[in-house]
């Protein structure tokens, strides 16, 4: 099968960007027994590098009677006993890595981890790093966020304190949303990323409530509501300052209190209004449909004809765009903000989600001749990109035209709100103007 997204990120559930074994490693303090193959655990040494995980990680490696009959399973305890008497210093918790074998196997690895805690008297937790369970409903991101969030014990709450929840590297300072959530009165925020203790770790149970702002942090957010009494809030990361704005003033609507968000979202309409006007060849900003400018659609209030560009005009006057799924964005949500500063968004590359179905019926609408490539079809090994596009988004996008000028914008440190909007918009910019 072709997997271009693994394939680009040499196998996405366990090595680059935060895969399973770095994303259990944020864990202040915490190591990793890898069980597996040698042919699974090669690509471990990606994390050799920056964080120093190499020096938290043991590998239990599995024969080939271990696979065929599970023998490995009675060599964990001693392993894990060996691998914390190598230590100098007592770990906060140990994790133990399984990969597709014990997937296949049928594994208890629950059980497995409570055996280890009588042998190392540390907590123990299972992280599954089952690549054939990626798009699954349950895939292996989703189940570390429960894992991670499940060494959490009982605190007092502090009514003031709030957690993000969502990903494993830190939120970009520059984004609005930690000053909306000051004037809100809160006093402490939180993420896992900025723990630098276990102890700061164990502080997020103060939380009064957790901000979920990635879909994938939902079953753990949904979890410390039962068992800690943390209720949680969503807010997904968007491009389009319309839906930012709207989702702002939920937030605000559920805690009875107001939001002063203008000065941002006017901020992030600058950004697009001079984003029109380095993009000169789009001609008149009207000409794109009004319901995908107004504040409850997509952008924002402003005066325009009726009448949308049709996909020839777009094609005929404006740079083009093709746009992938490695990129701190919803590629589809960030297409209609694309088209609608007048970029012709020639593909998408992209596992479509259900929820994407809101988007492809406005882009459907907006820009009916883009081209979705599902990531995962077998057709992109023949991908013919002899029709290079203008510049690229998202690293996968730079693979598929390799002498195209690309943004990657999938930086660890993560972008958020109009904030996001203005930085990536002032990156095209200086794109274009480059270019030209």
């Amino acid at each position: 099968m072709w997997n271009s997204p693994a394939t680009i990120d040499f196998n996405s559930p366990g090595a680059q960007g935060f895969g399973v074994k770095r994303a259990g490693l944020t864990i202040p303090g915490s190591l990793m027994l890898l069980i597996s193959p040698a042919a699974c655990g090669r690509n471990t040494n990606a994390l050799t590098g920056s964080g120093r995980y190499g020096e938290r990680f043991a590998y239990l490696e599995l024969t080939s009677t271990d696979i065929v009959t599970g023998a490995h399973l009675s060599k964990i305890p001693e392993a894990a006993r060996l691998f914390l008497a190598s230590r100098t210093e007592r770990p906060s918790c140990l994790l133990l890595c399984t990969t597709c074998v014990d997937a296949l196997l049928g594994t208890d690895m629950e059980r497995i981890c409570r055996k280890v805690e009588t042998v190392i008297d540390v907590p123990v937790r299972p992280c599954y790093m089952y690549a054939l369970t990626r798009e699954s409903l349950h895939p292996p991101m989703v189940h570390v966020r429960e894992t991670i969030c499940s060494l959490l014990a009982p605190r007092k709450k502090h009514p003031r304190a709030v957690n993000l929840l969502g990903f494993f590297s830190p939120i970009d300072e520059r984004s609005e949303l930690f000053d909306l959530l000051r004037s809100l009165g809160i006093e402490t925020i939180r993420q896992l990323a900025t723990c630098k203790t276990y102890g700061d770790f164990q502080a997020m149970a103060e939380a009064n409530f957790n901000l979920v702002l990635s879909p994938e942090a939902l079953p753990a957010a949904e979890a410390l509501a039962n068992r800690l009494k943390i209720p949680y809030i969503t807010l997904d990361r968007f491009y389009t300052p319309g839906r930012i704005h709207k989702q702002y003033q939920a937030f605000a609507a559920l805690l009875h209190e107001e939001i002063p968000d203008t000065p941002y979202f006017e901020a992030a309409r600058d950004c697009i209004q001079k984003l029109r006007e380095t993009n000169s060849s789009f001609g008149s900003v009207g000409a794109f449909p009004r319901k995908f400018l107004h504040p409850q659609g997509v952008l924002f209030s402003r005066e325009c004809p009726d009448r949308p560009a049709t996909t020839q005009d777009l094609r005929d006057q404006s740079p083009t765009i093709a746009i992938g799924s490695r990129l701190n964005a919803n590629p589809l949500e960030l297409s209609l903000l694309l088209a609608s500063c007048g970029f012709h968004v020639t593909e998408i590359f992209t596992t479509l989600d259900p929820s994407d179905r809101c988007y492809l019926r406005l882009l459907a609408e907006a820009s009916p001749d883009t081209k979705l490539y599902g990531s995962l079809s077998p057709d992109l090994a023949a991908f013919d990109a002899s029709h290079p596009p203008t510049f690229t988004l998202g690293a996968d996008a730079a693979v598929y035209y390799p002498n195209t000028p690309n943004i990657p914008w999938n930086d660890e440190l993560q972008p958020f709100g109009y904030a996001a909007v203005g930085q990536l918009l002032k990156n095209i910019s200086t794109l274009l103007e480059r270019t030209r």
